[in-house]
């Protein structure tokens, strides 16, 4: 127990340069056109952790964070169909309340 106390805790708390984090900004990751869209917006800070790029992204489904250039092409797509069959549902639902308005 002493021996603990007697160590140097400066080390414990020291991060070396190769175990920082580094950011780079996404225009420099992925194309600018897929950034930003009317249902998505690509933070612009990405960090890199563990030999991987880290995005943020905030969408109309909500706030989510990726890993991987990979699982971000998945998820802005998924955004994109979601987005669409929304749309299409209400589009549909508009038109059926339309109907159901004259015959009440």
């Amino acid at each position: 127990m002493v021996l603990a106390f007697s160590c140097a805790t400066q080390a414990q708390f020291c991060s070396l340069a190769y175990e920082s984090v580094t950011t780079r900004r996404a225009a420099d990751v992925v194309p600018a056109e897929i950034c930003r869209s009317p249902h998505y917006t690509i933070d612009d800070s990405v960090t890199v952790r563990e030999n991987t790029y880290a995005f943020r992204v905030d969408s109309e489904l909500g706030y989510f964070e990726t890993n991987s250039l990979t699982l971000l092409s998945i998820r802005l797509n998924e955004v994109a169909t979601l987005a669409q069959a929304v749309d299409t549902f209400n589009q549909q639902n508009r038109k059926f309340g339309a109907k159901l308005r004259g015959a009440l």
